[in-house]
């Protein structure tokens, strides 16, 4: 199953997100009988951490990536690829997880925990 970026919309604020929700939804329904993977919406490592401690198999992070070529070619999309597992080194290091495998859901929790009100949405423009 693919998540992309349209398809989310409710904010998680363990970190501040460049996405805006993970659809948990879609990972409990596969009930482990398909990988999810996100696509779209993942600029930094703690990205990368929410979505797979909610459980994605794989993040794709192609406008980093692009934008990388776009500043220095091969050598960005190089510099954007450390500068994205140094942050996701990081912050597993904050959340006490030595290895991929002790990512777990916990990490990962609604602002609303914390007291603080849902933020409005505005309406996607279809145009």
């Amino acid at each position: 199953m693919l998540i992309y970026q349209d398809d989310i919309r409710i904010a998680f604020s363990l970190f501040p997100a460049r996405f805006t929700s993970y659809p948990t939804s879609s990972v409990r329904l596969t009930a482990g009988k398909a990988e999810v993977y996100l696509d779209g919406g993942a600029r930094t490592g703690t990205d990368v951490l929410k979505a797979l401690a909610l459980g994605a198999r794989c993040v794709f992070i192609g406008r980093p990536a692009l934008w990388g070529l776009a500043h220095n070619g091969a050598e960005g999309v190089q510099q954007v690829l450390q500068i994205l597992t140094d942050e996701l080194s990081l912050a597993m290091a904050r959340t006490g997880c030595a290895k991929i495998s002790d990512i777990q859901p916990s990490l990962v929790v609604h602002q609303s925990y914390y007291g603080i009100p849902a933020a409005k949405t505005v309406p996607m423009s279809r145009y």
